[in-house]
């Protein structure tokens, strides 16, 4: 992993909260809302969700237009609302400038820019494959002392980017994709996500 020393209570802290975040949002806000709220727990899952009892903090990384965010990022804030004592989010917008606002996504480039933008320091501890992308939602897992014990990277499931790299892209999303989300209602992030906090 990536040197995650940058990351502090203070720079952790200084993130939106999901529902400053949702402020914030100008584009695709229902979606987001629609994500967050399609997204259901079984009696054990809420359990087991409120039996965690030791400090995590999730940093998280996205953009408004993205469809991966406004579909998988919504899981970790739903999480975190059954036990928010224990489990503690922070969203950065990737393309947030000094200003406080997002610059359109055609006007940045392929590979961080942190002298433009300040949260790109921190998308380039989460870069994806091969081909170092700025794919998001990216998430990253601190305990109480800022190590950092587990992370998600490339916007999507490994399921998804298995059938990705299988299938070709086009088929995938034909094939596959398409009709997974519809059903799945964020199901796939959540069984990755409880992988990486069973981790701990």
């Amino acid at each position: 992993m990536a040197d995650t020393s940058m990351v502090d209570y203070d720079r952790f802290m200084s993130g939106y909260t999901w529902e400053e975040y949702l402020d914030r949002t100008e584009r695709n806000r229902d979606q987001f809302v629609a994500a967050y709220e399609a997204l259901e727990f079984t009696g054990a899952e809420q359990a087991w969700i409120r039996s965690l009892d030791r400090k995590t903090y999730v940093l998280g990384i996205g953009e408004d237009w993205c469809p991966d965010v406004f579909t998988n990022l919504p899981v970790v804030p739903k999480i975190a609302s059954l036990n928010p004592e224990h489990i503690i989010v922070r969203i950065f917008p990737r393309d947030e400038g000094v200003d406080g606002r997002s610059v359109p996504y055609q006007e940045v480039g392929k590979m961080p820019d942190p002298g433009r933008f300040k949260n790109h320091d921190l998308m380039s501890l989460y870069l994806h494959g091969e081909g170092r992308s700025m794919s998001i939602p990216a998430f990253g897992f601190f305990d109480e002392n800022w190590n950092e014990f587990g992370r998600f990277v490339g916007g999507r499931p490994r399921l998804y980017w298995h059938w990705l790299d299988t299938m070709g892209k086009e088929r995938a999303i034909q094939e596959r994709m398409g009709e997974f989300m519809r059903h799945n209602r964020g199901r796939e992030v959540f069984w990755e996500v409880r992988q990486i906090l069973e981790s701990r």
